[in-house]
């Protein structure tokens, strides 16, 4: 059954709490939760003026095919309260597919990302274009991944998600 690595973030209202919340529709929708960061607040990128993000990364693994999982986390989404602003602008939460992935092996995030299936359409960009670029994605990757990491200037470790990841 194929896996996917998803960012959760958020910089509106109850911030822990809407990632808590996404999780969980995930959870009962065809995912099943293999691993969970600690929330990490970290700085706005492109738009700076903005309340920080409370930010983790989950692996799960799923029956969907990528654009449904987008689908599925576009929803979850909307059910949350996300609302239009502008790009890269402040939201109540946003779920992100850095990857999806027929076999577990790698504790890289690079080699996972290089061996992701590969979507390229309107819709949907997979491995997700902007993971490479952002220093927190890789804290949170070794996190899941079980590697050690380094403090990195803007990115603080905040509490771990109240999800166990089940055992297989």
């Amino acid at each position: 059954m194929p896996f996917a690595y998803l960012s959760l973030g958020s910089n509106i209202g109850y911030r822990k709490k809407y990632l808590k919340k996404a999780i969980k529709f995930l959870r009962k929708n065809c995912c099943e939760l293999l691993a969970v960061s600690n929330i990490y607040t970290t700085e706005p990128l492109e738009v700076t003026n903005q309340p920080y993000f409370a930010n983790c990364l989950i692996k799960v693994k799923t029956k969907l095919s990528p654009i449904s999982l987008l689908h599925l986390c576009k929803h979850i989404e909307k059910e949350i309260g996300r609302f239009k602003t502008f790009r890269y602008g402040p939201r109540v939460i946003d779920i992100d597919i850095l990857s999806y992935n027929y076999c577990i092996g790698s504790n890289d995030m690079i080699e996972i990302l290089n061996h992701s299936y590969n979507v390229a359409n309107k819709e949907l960009t997979i491995p997700h274009p902007k993971s490479v670029e952002r220093d927190f994605i890789r804290v949170l990757f070794d996190e899941v991944l079980g590697n050690s990491y380094k403090k990195l200037q803007g990115v603080n470790r905040g509490d771990k998600i109240g999800h166990r990841a089940s055992r297989s």
